[in-house]
């Protein structure tokens, strides 16, 4: 798993719901990150979000209606894990729905701070009394470190580096380069990054650690990353 990442599922692709009133869209979540090929449907939040409220944006208004009486108002209410977040937001007719959407809420961090599954969506309350409720969204909050918080193996190398040293019959061979396998953890996901350092120096027991680079996991890539 992503060490400090919020992952979202949806339960639905995007579209609108009709509740049999009128038909508001699915909420998004501005600060996913990409969608990638184990996540299951679930989009991750950057962990540099986690202590900041959760922007949520509703793309598109619902219906509105030109001969709404001035002054009238319609409410938007987001629901977490099916109880109300904060006051509702109030929109008084009459609105140009071009310049107010798209619109963006915000759960407040402290809904943030619980591990596990959570649930996500809104509802819109006409001044009319019909209301409409949107689809889903389910989020896991994951603050767990990659390998749960454990040190990762050494890297593996092949046999001749390991008995003879890395000379210049083995890089020449290997076009200048040394590979390394990084073994596999418990919790490999797509996406985790792998940073790796090597010691240079002429006494082994005093090396200076230099960063050696960085590498993306590809699913592809396993059962072994080299």
């Amino acid at each position: 798993m992503r060490f400090g990442l919020i992952s979202i599922w949806r339960i639905e692709m995007p579209t609108a719901r009709n509740s049999g009133t009128f038909q508001v869209v699915l909420p998004q979540v501005p600060d996913a990150l990409e969608l990638l090929a184990d996540d299951g449907g679930a989009y991750l939040i950057d962990r540099a979000t986690q202590d900041a409220p959760l922007r949520v944006l509703i793309a598109t208004s619902w219906p509105v209606d030109a001969d709404d009486p001035p002054g009238t108002q319609s409410m938007l209410q987001l629901y977490w894990d099916n109880a109300t977040v904060g006051a509702p937001y109030v929109f008084t007719w009459p609105f140009d729905p071009d310049q107010v959407f798209p619109f963006t809420a915000f759960v407040p961090r402290e809904f943030l701070t619980a591990p596990g599954i959570h649930r996500l969506k809104y509802e819109v309350m006409l001044w009319s009394e019909n209301e409409a409720f949107s689809d889903e969204i389910l989020i896991n909050i994951d603050r767990e470190a990659p390998n749960h918080n454990n040190r990762g193996e050494r890297l593996g190398f092949d046999d001749q580096v390991i008995e003879q040293g890395v000379t210049d019959a083995y890089l020449e061979l290997n076009r200048g380069r040394l590979p390394a396998i990084v073994p596999r953890w418990s919790d490999i996901r797509e996406g985790d990054l792998v940073e790796y350092f090597v010691g240079v120096s002429a006494d082994p027991s005093h090396p200076s650690v230099l960063r050696g680079g960085s590498l993306r996991v590809d699913l592809s890539m396993l059962p072994a990353l080299r």
